[in-house]
């Protein structure tokens, strides 16, 4: 059975209502996360057990029954087929991360995003990762370039799963996993050479901290929402975000490069802003 018809695998006066259903789902290393509509409740185990069954390399199968926290990036996830703890080893791009579901969240869809930023970090950068999670672009960065990376998080379950994430990638030492609210590290780091900023609800707010850190200029790589058509959701962002850099270095900043990653809602984005600090002693 191939992944495109899994929904037809159901029963017919299930499949019938099951064309509402969110049309993906997500699979972190040998588990499966989908959402499933409140209208379809009294079917979930049989969707379960139907995931579980044309996924081979699958073990348990867990629903999304609440919203991700915006700060801690933490979600409910409910069993409905399978078994075994929901903690699991994802991989991609030659990189190892060791992920508990059930006290952090990790989101497969931005692999290439992540592969992105990092093949953009030269050899003897000094990165940090003010929204690290378990080191999604900390431990793919320090994997495929010689890179030291400072990477943050205020969730101690997320730093622990970063934890034994540095030790299966063999990166003791050129990823540091600090524990604490970026603001506060961020206050005794200086000769940052790049900060990434992937937490698109509130990067704005910690645009200035990144700044703060960058003695001689370097580049951010920032992430925000917009909202409105993707045909113009780009410039709209674009122009905002100048208005936030002009407010805090005015002619301090060039935007490099813009693009959509994905589409998080009814004319809802996340956007990706590649940025030039100039630095504070600029001519």
């Amino acid at each position: 059975m191939t992944r495109s018809s899994w929904k037809d695998a159901l029963e017919p006066a299930v499949r019938e209502r099951f064309r509402d259903v969110y049309r993906s789902y997500d699979i972190v290393g040998d588990i499966l996360v989908v959402k499933i509509p409140y209208d379809l409740q009294g079917e979930r185990e049989e969707i379960g057990e139907v995931l579980l069954g044309m996924n081979p390399g699958v073990r348990l199968v867990l629903q999304v029954v609440g919203r991700t926290s915006p700060r801690l990036r933490t979600r409910k996830l409910a069993r409905i087929a399978g078994s075994g703890p929901p903690v699991t080893e994802h991989r991609e791009h030659g990189t190892a991360y060791f992920v508990d579901l059930s006290r952090v969240f990790f989101s497969p869809r931005l692999s290439h995003e992540r592969w992105r930023v990092a093949r953009q970090v030269e050899d003897g950068e000094r990165v940090v990762n003010m929204f690290a999670g378990v080191g999604c672009y900390s431990l793919l960065i320090a994997k495929h370039r010689e890179a030291s990376v400072l990477s943050i998080d205020s969730n101690p379950d997320a730093i622990a799963c970063m934890r034994e994430g540095i030790r299966r990638n063999e990166l003791l030492g050129e990823v540091v996993p600090l524990l604490g609210d970026a603001r506060d590290v961020c206050a005794d780091l200086h000769s940052i050479d790049r900060a990434i900023l992937p937490l698109p609800e509130v990067a704005d707010e910690f645009l200035g901290t990144a700044i703060s850190t960058m003695d001689g200029g370097g580049e951010i790589n920032h992430y925000r929402e917009a909202e409105g058509p993707r045909s113009v959701c780009l410039r709209d962002s674009a122009e905002r975000l100048s208005q936030i850099l002009e407010s805090l270095d005015p002619g301090g900043f060039e935007i490099l490069r813009s693009r959509v990653v994905r589409s998080v809602g009814p004319k809802r984005w996340h956007v990706a802003h590649d940025l030039l600090y100039n630095g504070p002693d600029r001519r």
